[in-house]
């Protein structure tokens, strides 16, 4: 079955962010490809895979899947935010110890997208 990212046109930023970790967990490349945010660098998908598969950046995520899977708080942060760029906030908290995450994300084609590359 053909995967249509155009059904993801609809989601959230915190829809996107909530997919996208998902998608690590999984281990479903195509769809992490399909929600990064491409800035005229994105290469194609088999070196994307390559790139993200051997990058310390997939242990660190699989790590956040992990971590946040049972979170607290999902919320977009208002400071810097615009019709094009957007701050999502996820945290969780166990016990004493609180954890938090900021992802940013930026539109493309009326799609939100993980702005993930420079960090990969």
């Amino acid at each position: 079955m053909k995967k249509n990212p155009d059904y993801l046109t609809h989601f959230s930023p915190e829809g996107i962010v909530l997919l996208y970790l998902h998608s690590i967990s999984l281990s479903d490349w195509e769809t992490i490809y399909s929600l990064t945010y491409d800035d005229g660098t994105l290469p194609d998908l088999a070196e994307f895979n390559e790139l993200y598969y051997d990058s310390p950046f997939i242990t660190a995520e699989n790590d956040s899947t992990l971590i946040y899977r049972y979170f607290t708080q999902l919320e977009t942060r208002p400071e810097n935010q615009t019709d094009e760029e957007v701050l999502v906030e996820l945290s969780v908290s166990m016990g004493i110890n609180h954890y938090t995450v900021v992802y940013g994300l930026k539109k493309e084609s009326s799609m939100w997208k993980m702005d993930i590359l420079d960090i990969m």
